[in-house]
């Protein structure tokens, strides 16, 4: 029996739970055979539409990356190994923006902040790109899924060796943005995350250090939804086709509406957590926060020689009190 075409399942998923991050883990899941646990399911809530809406990363790429961390982490899991998932999850993010032509939740759906005129979005049909992006994204994680077990890695250039290079650096510090923000967050709140360690191992300098989304932001919105997500098993048609309606209607206000919008909760808090890194650091970005660059190998330099990393936990520790207080 020949297999569904997991583009097509991808954008039929979307449809089903209104939510890009969901449809993609899912679909990569049900693909492979893999079931995805109902908790992971729920942390990752936060990650959808930009980032709660706050026209970040895609959900699809988000989501894309949490099914990468998990499905690879049984091959090469150890520690020597997962520069190797860092440097697949930044192929995954630059060939899918490539594709597209942005990765950027804002950028598909004409403004920074998704959350200011989901209206407007609506009646530009500029909702239609996420279809778009879920349908490309989807093929180009399949094609990694079935070439990692028999060419690994596939991408052997001078930006494997620098990020092998900068990814044992950190190992070396013991630190992994995302991670070590759950860790810290734990400590503070005494909330076991430890069931999201492989799911948050391509979050390490943005995405593969790609220096998108800071690891450390996505870390505390993987807690939020981890104690606020919704399952996305639970949602249908019905209820997408409700957001719909009712958004049209509403415009904004539908992201505040708990009796049609079930996420309101995990996406306030994911929100509350990107704003107070951008308005205390300039940006949620990695490369602007950091420093890093990986398209200027003179950047990591600059950033061992000022001990960048001190900062990155800095800013780690700060997320993990703030997001403890809000949980």
């Amino acid at each position: 029996m020949e297999e569904p075409d997991i583009r097509k399942q991808a954008v039929k998923g979307f449809v089903k739970v209104f939510s890009c991050a969901h449809s993609m883990m899912m679909v990569s899941a049900d693909q492979h055979r893999t079931p995805v646990d109902v908790p992971v399911l729920k942390a990752v809530t936060g990650l959808g539409a930009g980032v709660a809406t706050m026209g970040d990363i895609c959900g699809m790429v988000n989501g894309g990356v949490v099914a990468l961390g998990n499905m690879s982490a049984p091959i090469y899991g150890s520690s020597a190994d997962e520069w190797k998932i860092a440097l697949f999850c930044h192929e995954f993010y630059r060939q899918t923006r490539e594709a597209a032509g942005t990765c950027s939740c804002g950028e598909i759906h004409g403004g920074k902040h998704l959350a200011k005129n989901f209206r407007k979005a609506i009646l530009t049909g500029k909702t239609f790109k996420c279809f778009e992006m879920l349908y490309k994204g989807s093929g180009i994680l399949d094609d990694f899924f079935t070439r990692i077990p028999y060419a690994p890695p596939f991408f052997e250039t001078e930006k494997a060796n620098r990020i092998r290079s900068i990814h044992e650096y950190f190992r070396e510090h013991r630190f992994h943005c995302c991670r070590t923000t759950m860790e810290l967050i734990q400590e503070k709140c005494g909330r076991d995350l430890s069931f999201l360690r492989e799911a948050a191992t391509g979050f390490i300098g943005g995405i593969g250090f790609s220096g998108t989304l800071c690891g450390a932001v996505t870390g505390g919105v993987l807690a939020a939804g981890a104690v606020h997500g919704v399952n996305p098993k639970m949602s249908d048609y019905a209820d997408t086709m409700k957001i719909i309606f009712h958004g049209l209607l509403k415009s904004d206000k539908i992201w505040s509406d708990s009796r049609l919008f079930k996420a309101v909760r995990a996406f306030e808090l994911s929100r509350k957590i990107y704003e107070m890194v951008e308005s205390s650091y300039g940006s949620c970005d990695c490369r602007i926060i950091s420093g890093l660059d990986i398209e200027r190998p003179e950047t990591f330099q600059t950033y061992r020689k000022e001990n960048g990393i001190a900062r990155c936990r800095g800013i780690a520790d700060r997320i993990a009190r703030e997001t403890s207080a809000l949980l």
